[in-house]
């Protein structure tokens, strides 16, 4: 009996703690009704909304699309934090995925102590992303369909960093940190097209980094890739340069530029990799700015993976059984099509509004 009590009383505080998580929506478009014009205002510990003036642990934040870009906030709370996705209208984008085709543009992230566990899905960042101050350890901060404009997350050299996750995400930024820790770090399923620069990953130790599924492609001259201590398979690396890998455990990449210390030979044997292989006979090379990148017909990266029970998935972000998708939109319901009239006739009391929606799990 004090075991069922003890289950029920357990059950009631978990169900109450889920209750008081609030949705907050975040809109700085004039003339928009919304929760906060900012999202520095629900982590700065004023009171300047009438009722739940902050964000709490556990709150989920909606960051509305819109032509202004939002301020850099410095996160302290364990939060989730969504936007509409990237690539939605203009040149090179993905056209019919959102009926709005704004996206959610913040300057960047700075995580602080009590940020950890906070997920980022769907926002555009331009100014970079880092840590407050002295903050380090065990972070747990993730970044899941973004698009990354600067830098992707900033580390201070001599501190240590754990759980930090990039999944889905397109990044034209150049990635440098050597920290004198990292563990737990991923990168899979991204798609990183830069224009030059270096992507360096360089703990002085380093333990659980997997860089998996991925495309690195540079857009003018080179682009180093500088790995230790990491897991290193499935990728697929554009560029034409031979790259370094340090204590690397490196298995079924591709590669468009001959490589020294890797195995290679058919995909077909786990832990080869391709050497020389053209751009086109990788992926489409045409279309969007991220569709550009998924598989051209008989690339050697179709089933070209590490094999898993059995299974080989293909190389690149758009392989796994969590690959990239087009234009990072969220895992939420979502609302792609929307006709409005322009006018209601004189004297009815109803219009007639079409809307289209699909759930984007």
């Amino acid at each position: 009996m004090k075991k069922i009590l003890f289950l029920i009383l357990v059950t009631t505080l978990l169900i109450s703690i889920n209750a008081e998580a609030k949705i907050w929506r975040v809109n700085n478009t004039a003339g928009v009704t919304a929760d906060a014009t900012s999202l520095t205002i629900l982590f700065d510990g004023i009171n300047n909304l009438p009722s739940n003036p902050e964000a709490a642990n556990g709150d989920t934040i909606h960051v509305e699309p819109s032509a202004t870009q939002y301020s850099f906030p410095t996160i302290n709370k364990q939060v989730v934090i969504i936007g509409n996705g990237y690539f939605l209208g203009g040149a090179g984008s993905n056209p019919g995925l959102q009926e709005n085709t704004e996206t959610s543009k913040i300057g960047g992230f700075r995580f602080a102590s009590g940020s950890a566990g906070t997920r980022i899905l769907g926002i555009q960042t331009t100014a970079g992303n880092d840590f407050a101050s002295g903050y380090s350890g065990v972070v747990n901060i993730a970044f899941e369909k973004c698009l990354i404009a600067s830098t992707p997350l900033a580390m201070v050299a001599a501190n240590s960093y754990t759980g930090i996750s990039f999944r889905k995400c397109f990044i034209t930024a150049s990635f440098s940190v050597s920290p004198a820790s990292l563990n737990d770090f991923v990168m899979e399923n991204c798609i990183m097209e830069v224009a030059s620069g270096s992507t360096v990953i360089t703990p002085t130790t380093g333990s659980n980094i997997v860089i998996r599924n991925n495309i690195f492609r540079t857009l003018n001259g080179f682009i180093d890739f500088n790995f230790s201590e990491a897991y290193v398979a499935n990728n697929l690396v554009l560029t034409g340069r031979s790259h370094t890998y340090v204590n690397c455990n490196i298995k079924n990449n591709i590669f468009s530029f001959n490589q020294t210390g890797v195995t290679t030979g058919p995909l077909s044997v786990n832990g080869n990799n391709l050497v020389g292989q053209s751009v086109a006979s990788v992926i489409v090379n045409s279309g969007t700015t991220d569709g550009k990148f998924q598989l051209a017909a008989g690339s050697p990266a179709i089933g070209g993976g590490v094999d898993i029970s059995g299974f080989k998935p293909d190389c690149g972000a758009f392989g796994s059984s969590d690959l990239y998708k087009l234009s990072g939109i969220p895992g939420v319901p979502s609302i792609y099509s929307l006709t409005v009239p322009a006018s209601v006739p004189l004297g009815s009391p109803t219009m007639n509004v079409t809307f289209s929606t699909r759930n984007n799990n």
